[in-house]
């Protein structure tokens, strides 16, 4: 018992004798108040950088029975041109716009998104070189699950690394093929087919 004791004791020594501050106690005389701390707090750290820069910004606009859709989401996708279609590859960059998002306004019998994707929406973390062929893709998930594939329409054409004006029609491919009615613009115009 005496041991544990002498052991206990010793060990609150040493502990208090690590945990003070190094300075003697300053006597205060009865009613004055203590001197005013002579060191500052320490500084916060400082956050970490993380680059929410804008990589791609644009618009893209919803027509025919699209533009009328009140559920469901765009997706904006940024593919590397040589992984578009394949299997079980995703997006370098993805941003989902719900249909009530904030970023939609009407524009007659036309929806327009203002969309803009930064580095937040870089879904594997990793670096697309400046050089790179990109694609952007506009797709319309009338569930906004992406594992399910009924409803969905898709429309796509190159984008800049960097590229802050780009543009794209998005319509149901009903619409297109109705008679009388053209396809989307979805980027640059077809080339001539041959004869």
């Amino acid at each position: 018992m005496t041991r544990l004791l002498v052991t206990t004791l010793g060990s609150l020594a040493i502990l208090c004798a690590f945990t003070a501050c190094g300075d003697e106690p300053e006597r205060i005389a009865p009613g004055a108040k203590p001197a005013a701390a002579t060191t500052k707090p320490a500084a916060p750290a400082p956050m970490p950088a993380y680059p929410h820069s804008t990589r791609f910004a644009g618009k893209i606009t919803l027509r025919g029975k699209l533009a009328s859709a009140t559920e469901g989401c765009v997706f904006v996708n940024v593919w590397k041109k040589e992984e578009v279609g394949r299997a079980h590859v995703i997006p370098s960059y993805s941003k989902r716009y719900p249909m009530n998002d904030t970023a939609w306004a009407n524009a007659g019998e036309l929806r327009v998104l203002r969309f803009a994707v930064d580095e937040r929406d870089n879904l594997m973390g990793t670096v697309v070189p400046e050089a790179a062929e990109l694609v952007l893709e506009a797709r319309y998930d009338p569930d906004c699950n992406v594992d399910t594939k009924d409803g969905i329409e898709s429309a796509q054409a190159p984008i800049r690394n960097g590229q802050m004006d780009f543009s794209l029609a998005l319509a149901a491919a009903a619409d297109a093929s109705a008679p009388g009615a053209k396809a989307p613009a979805s980027g640059p115009p077809p080339a001539p087919s041959p004869k």
